[in-house]
């Protein structure tokens, strides 16, 4: 069989298959006994167990833009084409969203008018600093903003809720039935800040920093701090 490995192209990693587990729409590949990579459903070769599988791009923790099975090509793009297909899937991911907003825009607004003031006034620094805001990120902000005061409700005081905060997640859940089981741990930190701020010093709720703002920064985010 024909080896089919592009030419002029060195940025892979080769790994002996390790276990080969088929899944309803492909196959979960367990690379060397602990990465795993998949492998879609119309793959022209099936993969089994000692298979030597060469994978093109930045590898674990980037994007993977080959996948070679003894020789034969599975998927590939060179760097130019994996560009130009991630500017076009996050045209479309962000098309998406601003649909979706528009589709719930009006629970959206109304979930904002609901909370206190403070936080009212935080949302709309973001909203006057970037006009892409709402549809972008006011969601993200808008859940952390809504457990933010619920858990202050819950609690009553700081002292409470921070004795609360030093507790391992498991007993946080069990003491806490207005913590909502969809967190991840960036919008937990940012629930308990803000619930802090708010039992503690108020004007601290709208001058803290975006919720997204540790991963996307601040101009990005329209968080007006200079």
């Amino acid at each position: 069989m024909k080896v089919e490995y592009p030419t002029n192209d060195c940025q892979y990693q080769e790994y002996v298959l390790h276990k080969v587990t088929k899944e309803k729409e492909g196959w979960e590949l367990n690379l060397d006994g602990s990465l795993i990579f998949w492998c879609p459903g119309d793959s022209p070769i099936t993969p089994h167990r000692g298979m030597l599988a060469r994978l093109y791009g930045a590898g674990f923790g980037g994007i993977t833009r080959g996948l070679f099975l003894n020789g034969q090509k599975v998927f590939y793009r060179t760097e130019a084409e994996q560009k130009e297909k991630n500017r076009k899937d996050s045209e479309l991911a962000r098309s998406e969203k601003r649909n979706k907003f528009e589709e719930n825009k009006v629970s959206y607004f109304a979930r904002i008018s609901k909370l206190p003031s403070v936080f009212q006034e935080r949302i709309a620094k973001f909203q006057n600093t970037n006009p892409d805001y709402d549809w972008n990120f006011g969601g993200y902000e808008l859940f952390c903003c809504e457990q933010a005061v619920k858990l202050a409700d819950y609690f009553k005081n700081d002292e409470a809720l921070l004795a609360w905060d030093k507790l391992d997640y498991k007993e946080q859940e069990k003491q806490c039935p207005v913590l909502d089981k969809g967190h991840s741990g960036n919008t937990f930190e940012m629930s308990v800040r803000l619930a802090h701020w708010y039992l503690s010093n108020p004007e601290n709720v709208i001058a803290e920093h975006g919720a997204l703002t540790p991963l996307v920064g601040c101009k990005e985010y329209g968080c007006p701090h200079k």
